[in-house]
C-alpha cells in the first residue's frame, strides 16, 4: 500500500555562490528518482548573503521508502538550525 503524503523541505543558504539549491530525492529496492528540486539566487555580498529554497509537493510513497535531501555543492554554507532547514512529511 503507497501513502500520498505532502513533503516540505527548506535550507537556509548562508552563502555567495550565484545560485545555491537542492534535489530531494527518493529511494526504494535500490532505485533513485529525484522529486522535486529548488534553485535560489544568492547575494553577492557576504554580509547579506542568506536565502531559503523552499519547495513543497504531494507524492505517493510505498512501504520502505527513504527520502534524501541532496545539496550537490560539497562546500555550500547551509545553517543547520531547526527554524531554518528542515524536511516535514503530513499524511493525506
Amino acid at each position: 500500500m503507497r501513502d500520498l503524503l505532502l513533503c516540505c523541505v527548506q535550507v537556509l543558504y548562508k552563502d555567495t555562490t550565484w545560485t545555491m539549491g537542492h534535489v530531494i530525492k527518493k529511494r526504494i529496492h535500490g532505485t533513485v528518482t529525484s522529486l522535486m528540486k529548488c534553485i535560489q539566487s544568492m547575494p553577492s555580498n557576504i554580509t547579506v548573503a542568506q536565502n531559503t529554497c523552499y519547495t513543497a509537493g504531494v507524492h505517493y510513497l510505498e512501504p520502505g521508502s527513504a527520502l534524501e535531501v541532496s545539496v550537490p555543492r560539497k562546500s555550500a554554507g547551509v545553517v543547520l538550525k531547526a527554524h531554518a532547514t528542515f524536511l516535514g512529511m503530513f499524511s493525506i
